[in-house]
């Protein structure tokens, strides 16, 4: 009796211990089968060639302290880096997250242009956004383009104009009409008012540089006065590797930028004051390897983190009398104070390397109006039918050529 109970005892303690393992084991299989889709994301990720990994200053997971499954499927992340020659000191920057489906739209990374020289310096585009409210401002931008760039295009981003708006551009000439919107960009979500349309300035040119060697970038208050004093200007992109800025602002970027910039995109600070805050109204640039690793792309990923592009919502600046270098104003220049960081930094604090105001504005290059004179019609062309199909109707505007959906019985008419 005692040898049958003694039996029956480790039977059921066996039994115990399978159904154990059996349980772990089930949840385990559950555990697998919920968190399989995630798990090969990062399998895959890690596995597979990030084509993201090769933008600068991009950082793994670990590096960036965040959650894996974040990382993978949501954002890459990466840390700018500042080199003080002047110090013999490098110095990081917080790090700044880039929605992956912003790098899918913006098609990074783009192909560089790896010679800037005299026969492609000319190839560039000019870009420019408008609200409707600026949209009379901005037709006598388009026609001082036209008469002193006429071989050049406009590439000209909606950021909400009205219906009549639209069909006045359709047969500009050089202009071509593209719809942006900005409100997907994670920034724009707390930004108001002129802080989101000034943030968003990147975007457009990094849309444009996908296309495009160049872009000179004008505000709608640009004027164009005198094509020829840009020669000079060719010369010094092509010695500086492709930026340039032709005017600047009666404080220094100290003056008017938030200290929390400074934390993502660190500088010295000293020669932040020392310098006048370049004017990012009318700004050339082209996508060559030392101009988008240094600027573009970290203006780039700036405007896509709120913190870092506009930590305050404020412009109103506050000088205290005469000083307006030294000592910081209450207020923020977001793209312009960005801008001037980055560039300062890489041009290692010597802005005639790279503000050419002397040069050009004050050669009567390019005057800045804040409203519409009225004076100017831009140019429209002369539109021919190419091609028709049931379908579509092909037109040609100046140099460019566009389609637009037609009424299939709806009479073509030659211009």
């Amino acid at each position: 009796m005692v040898y049958v109970r003694s039996h029956r005892q480790v039977v059921i303690k066996l039994w115990r211990q399978v159904r154990q393992v059996v349980t772990l084991c089930s949840i385990v299989l559950v555990y697998h089968f919920i968190t399989y889709g995630r798990n090969k994301a990062i399998v895959r990720l890690n596995t597979d060639t990030n084509p993201y990994s090769t933008l600068p200053g991009h950082l793994t997971r670990k590096d960036a302290r965040v959650k894996p499954l974040k990382a993978a499927g949501d954002s890459e992340f990466y840390r700018y880096t500042y080199r003080n020659i002047h110090k013999n000191l490098t110095e990081k920057g917080k790090v700044l997250s880039a929605p992956r489906w912003a790098l899918r739209k913006h098609q990074m990374p783009l192909k560089y242009l790896e010679s800037l020289n005299a026969s492609n310096v000319h190839q560039f585009v000019f870009v420019m956004a408008c609200t409707a409210d600026h949209f009379n401002e901005s037709m006598d931008a388009l026609w001082t383009v036209q008469e002193h760039f006429p071989t050049h295009q406009v590439m000209y981003y909606d950021w909400g104009l009205d219906a009549w708006q639209v069909e006045m551009l359709k047969p500009l000439c050089g202009v071509t009409h593209i719809v942006f919107d900005i409100s997907a960009y994670p920034a724009t979500k707390v930004q108001s008012g002129r802080s989101k349309y000034q943030s968003a300035k990147i975007f457009c040119i990094m849309d444009a540089l996908i296309s495009n060697p160049g872009v000179f970038w004008i505000d709608a208050s640009i004027r164009f006065i005198n094509s020829s004093v840009f020669t000079v200007l060719y010369e010094e992109v092509i010695r500086n590797k492709g930026f340039a800025f032709f005017s600047h602002a009666d404080h220094s970027s100290f003056a008017v930028t938030h200290h929390q910039m400074y934390e993502y995109l660190p500088t010295d600070l000293e020669f932040q004051k020392q310098l006048y805050q370049g004017a990012t109204n009318a700004v050339l640039m082209y996508k060559t390897p030392k101009v988008f690793d240094n600027i573009l792309w970290w203006w780039f990923l700036c405007s896509l983190n709120a913190d870092c592009m506009s930590p305050i919502l404020n412009l109103g600046c506050k000088f205290k009398g005469k000083d307006n270098r030294r000592t910081y104003a209450q207020c923020h220049r977001f793209d312009q104070s960005a801008t001037n960081i980055l560039a300062q930094n890489l041009y290692h604090h010597n802005d005639s390397y790279y503000n050419f105001e002397k040069q050009i504005k004050f050669h009567g290059g390019f005057d800045v109006q804040r409203d519409s004179s009225g004076l100017y019609t831009p140019k429209t062309c002369t539109i021919k039918i190419v091609r028709c199909t049931q379908r579509f109707k092909f037109l040609y505007y100046g140099s460019s050529c566009k389609h637009s959906l037609t009424n299939q019985n709806r009479p073509l008419f030659h211009a």
